[in-house]
């Protein structure tokens, strides 16, 4: 639905940033991180993993405030998406894990924004995530590796793999796959060279692909002075450049200049 000057948002962009900060958690990690909490496949251990190990059983342990607390999110997530589609008239996305449904209200937080009870969402959202991270342990510096490498089929909603640094090798839990973790990443740096980025964006990923500070102010000045154009704009109309364009303008700059293009 597209966006008029009628239009009232009920979170403003620093709510909505925060907002889809801890959506993007969620999607990429919390999930992954709870469904080994249920199970008890932690670092850490617990008194029920020791009274498991004392015992005949070998049945996982199930942590139930993990459990709990993935039911809550899943819930929580899936009742939102169905007041932004009823409220937006956007189409159903379908059912899903937590993931699936965290995924869509990220790419549509404007929507969400601009309904009465965003601000509800919001606590509620929060709260949910809150739970969920208080239930499991710390991610260990899980990153995305890229989309996995199974085919294409329709009737699967997979995120796509996140990893910990130095994983070779990981089987997605959505498709059953093993995937070349090395492979993907470097297929995924060639995407991200033509990812439409915010000037502030830019900026920090121009900085981590060359390995130095870029000051927004030089990503400004190329934007003010034309000399990088928007490939592409979000639904409220803030540009959108390529990191691919924006590395060819630094490479291009002599360096006696670099600080003042």
């Amino acid at each position: 639905m597209a966006i008029t000057d009628a239009d009232h948002f009920y979170l403003d962009r620093a709510a909505r940033s925060l907002l889809s900060t801890r959506l993007d958690e969620i999607y990429t990690w919390v999930v992954d991180e709870l469904d080994n909490a249920i199970t008890r496949q932690t670092a850490l251990g617990t008194q029920e993993t020791t009274r498991q190990a004392r015992s005949d059983d070998t049945a996982d342990v199930l942590d139930l405030d993990a459990s709990d607390a993935a039911h809550d999110l899943h819930g929580t997530l899936r009742a939102w998406t169905h007041h932004v589609c009823t409220g937006r008239h956007l189409p159903w996305p379908g059912d899903g894990r937590a993931q699936h449904f965290a995924r869509w209200l990220d790419r549509h937080i404007i929507d969400l924004a601009l309904t009465e009870q965003a601000p509800t969402a919001a606590d509620e959202i929060t709260d949910a995530w809150k739970r969920a991270k208080n239930s499991i342990d710390p991610p260990q510096g899980r990153e995305f590796a890229g989309p996995c490498q199974s085919p294409a089929q329709p009737a699967r909603s997979c995120l796509g793999v996140y990893v910990r640094r130095g994983t070779d090798s990981w089987t997605c839990r959505t498709c059953s796959v093993t995937c070349d973790i090395n492979a993907m990443q470097a297929d995924l740096h060639d995407q991200v060279l033509e990812y439409g980025y915010t000037a502030n964006q830019l900026a920090t990923a121009l900085s981590r692909e060359v390995g130095d500070t870029v000051p927004y102010e030089r990503v400004r000045n190329w934007v003010r002075r034309s000399k990088i154009t928007p490939i592409d704009a979000d639904d409220d109309g803030t540009p959108r450049y390529s990191l691919n364009d924006a590395l060819t303008l630094y490479n291009a700059t002599p360096s006696r200049t670099a600080a003042t293009a």
